[in-house]
């Protein structure tokens, strides 16, 4: 009986704890809006968005931004220490192609503070990458469905 007690309240915090969180992860495709090149898309928590550019050089005579709508998903970058492992560390950007097949980082840019610290979540879809000489560690997601990267914002 004691042994129920104690685990039923374990859940309960482990939920409470999930509630608190603001999941995230990257925007599909298509949920992604170009505006005169400058790429956007809302976040899941509405706490911030999404945003970049077309990374293909342009020459002097083609130095207009890019149409393109956005047509597929790359992968995500997420950067961490040993010490952190995948509970703190920092969402690098969600990779995607264009239509021009320009590439293209998105960039999660919070409402409020600059620096984002994240905790990943659904780890079979973040690989670990070898360890820099740094001792950086990363962890690359290429999951192409909606929620296949996801993360949380850790305060």
């Amino acid at each position: 009986m004691k042994f129920k007690a104690i685990t039923a309240a374990i859940l309960s915090a482990c939920a409470l704890e999930a509630q608190a969180l603001d999941i995230d992860h990257c925007p599909l495709p298509q949920h992604i809006k170009n505006t005169l090149g400058i790429y956007t898309a809302p976040t899941v928590s509405r706490k911030g968005q999404w945003i970049g550019t077309a990374s293909a050089s342009r020459t002097a005579a083609d130095d207009r931004y890019s149409t393109a709508a956005v047509s597929a998903f790359q992968g995500a970058v997420f950067y961490t220490t040993e010490q952190n492992g995948t509970s703190r560390g920092v969402l690098s950007r969600c990779m995607y192609l264009n239509d021009s097949r320009e590439r293209l980082d998105l960039y999660y840019r919070p409402d409020v503070r600059p620096d984002l610290a994240v905790k990943l979540l659904d780890l079979k879809h973040w690989k670990l990458q070898p360890a820099t000489s740094t001792g950086l560690v990363t962890y690359v997601c290429k999951n192409k469905q909606q929620g296949g990267c996801v993360f949380a914002v850790v305060e």
